[in-house]
C-alpha cells in the first residue's frame, strides 16, 4: 500500500487509430505480481485481504458490452514509471478528430 499523502494516478487519452479512443490510467504503487497478471479479470480472483474479486470482472463487462475492452498494459521496463495501468479502448464517435498531443497532469488520490 502506498500511504495516501504519495498516491498519484497518470491518465492519458489517444487515439491509437481513427476509429478508437484509448483512456490509460497507471498508478505508481508497487504493480501487478507476474503470478497475478493472468487472473485479474477472472470473477473472485483478489489480491487483497477483504476483496470480493469483482471490480475488474465488472469493469471488462461492461467494457465488451460496449463494445471496448480493458486490458492490464505490459509492466513498465523503467523504474520510474512502476505501477500498474490499465487501458480502456472504446470505439470513436463516427467523424471524431485526432486529439491534440497528450499532456500528463498528475492527479492526487485522496
Amino acid at each position: 500500500q502506498v500511504p495516501p499523502a504519495e498516491r498519484q494516478l497518470a491518465l492519458r487519452l489517444w487515439m491509437p487509430d481513427a476509429a478508437h479512443v484509448a483512456l490509460s490510467v497507471r498508478d505508481h504503487g508497487p504493480g501487478v505480481p507476474p503470478e497475478a497478471r493472468a487472473h485479474l479479470f477472472e470473477p473472485f480472483y483478489t489480491t487483497r485481504t477483504g476483496g470480493l474479486g469483482l471490480g475488474l470482472t465488472l469493469c471488462e463487462s461492461l467494457a465488451q458490452a460496449m463494445g471496448a475492452s480493458l486490458v492490464l498494459a505490459p509492466q513498465p521496463s523503467s523504474a520510474s514509471e512502476r505501477g500498474a495501468e490499465f487501458v480502456l479502448t472504446l470505439p470513436a464517435a463516427p467523424g471524431t478528430a485526432p486529439l491534440q498531443p497528450a499532456q500528463h497532469l498528475p492527479a492526487s488520490v485522496p
